[in-house]
């Protein structure tokens, strides 16, 4: 699975499913917004990943849920 950007990218017709950002066009090499995009989505797996291995409570989904929205 890819976590990229634009759907037509090389990494996303390499893989065989991936998790689409549409932050936008990348203007310069380091993309801060692509970057805080992937980050988002990453604690969004792992918030999942807790929650579907009975490591983390239903309340503390819902807390860094809310701080994430937050950010």
């Amino acid at each position: 699975m890819g976590i990229v950007n634009v759907v037509g990218s090389s990494i996303a017709r390499e893989c065989g499913k991936g998790v689409f950002l549409h932050a936008g066009p990348e203007i310069g090499v380091a993309s801060t917004k692509a970057f805080t995009s992937q980050l988002v989505v990453l604690s969004l797996l792992a918030i999942t990943a807790g929650r579907l291995r009975g490591h983390m409570s239903r309340e503390d989904g819902v807390q860094y849920l809310e701080a994430l929205r937050a950010l």
